[in-house]
């Protein structure tokens, strides 16, 4: 480790508040919250409007970090810049939505921005935070989806249907 990163890397703890079980179709607030400090556990959690249980990891911190929250089968919305100023935390807000039942997978992944004259701007990523998040069907919004992709198709089934009964009369 070069002795830029030793100066600007400290110990610090990161807030995950993801819920264990989501309903298809509908958005909820997924919050993280970073520290440069493993005391300021408290005040990461303050105004949490999530409803997931908070997570709490110990990371390395740096005074810019980035956050981004990943998922195939989820729809996210950021609603934070996806790099702050840690002083002394920082905190981001996702609308996620669920797309697919079943037990899926929300990756968040966390770098640490580090500048030194010989590498300005320069990236450390932090091991990667999965969790699984099993998915309940929702009946509704499956049927939605369905009609909203093939929309063209069930209109041509309807009219084949009735031009075929119209024509047996």
């Amino acid at each position: 480790m070069s002795q830029a990163v030793r100066k600007a890397v400290r110990p610090g703890l990161l807030a995950f508040n993801p819920p264990a079980e989501m309903v298809q179709g509908r958005s909820e607030r997924v919050e993280v919250g970073v520290a440069r400090s493993p005391e300021l556990r408290a005040a990461l959690t303050t105004g949490l409007r999530g409803r997931g249980a908070v997570q709490f990891v110990g990371v390395e911190t740096s005074a810019f970090m980035g956050v981004e929250l990943r998922g195939s089968s989820f729809d996210i919305v950021p609603l934070s810049p996806p790099e702050q100023l840690i002083a002394p935390l920082a905190r981001w807000e996702f609308d996620v939505r669920p797309v697919r039942a079943g037990l899926q997978t929300l990756t968040l992944c966390v770098n640490l921005r580090i500048d030194s004259p010989v590498t300005p701007g320069g990236r450390i990523a932090v091991p990667v935070l999965e969790r699984d998040i099993r998915i309940r069907v929702d009946v509704r919004y499956g049927a939605r989806l369905f009609i909203a992709s093939n929309w063209q198709w069930l209109i041509a089934t309807i009219l084949g249907l009735v031009l075929q009964q119209q024509g047996e009369m």
